[in-house]
Formats: C-alpha cells, structure tokens, sequence
C-alpha cells in the first residue's frame, strides 16, 4: 500500500499502529513535509494486550460482557502501570 502511494506523489510512511512513539514520529513527518500529502500505513493487531482479544478476528466489533470488560481494563491497566514502572 506504501509503495501505491508513493507512486501517486504522496510522502508515506508505515508504522506498527500500536506503538504510540512510531505513530508519533510519522505524524511529526507528515507535519514536516510540505507540498505533497502524506499516507501513513499503521500495521495493527486486533485487540493488542488483551489477552482473549488479541488476533481474535470474532473481537472485532463486538462487546465483551461486563465480566470480560473488567479483565480487560485489568490487563491494559497492569500493562500501563509496567509501562509506567508503577
């Protein structure tokens, strides 16, 4: 997809879409480049860091019942607070 892009004139780029540092340095790049637009390709993983979601293409779209819902916001935030080194 980059490669389609590019050939239209675009400045591209591609990141893996669940690290926020990438993205962040491709939207600073689109920010810096002047006179073409800018397509950034984000690689991601369905329903990253939680551990009955993860690459569960079912997941995609649907809700998780209060019980999972918990587990969930419980694994994301254990995951934060050792990001964090809380």
């Amino acid at each position: 997809v980059p490669e389609r892009f590019g050939a239209c004139g675009f400045n591209t780029g591609e990141v893996d879409g669940n690290d926020c540092d990438e993205i962040e340095k491709a939207l600073e790049n689109a920010k810096n480049t002047k006179g073409v637009p800018t397509a950034i390709v984000a690689k991601t993983v369905k329903g990253k860091g939680i551990s009955y979601m993860e690459n569960q293409v079912n997941w995609h779209g649907a809700a998780p019942n209060e019980e999972l819902y918990n587990q969930a916001v419980a694994e994301l935030t254990a995951k934060l607070n050792e990001l964090e080194g809380v």
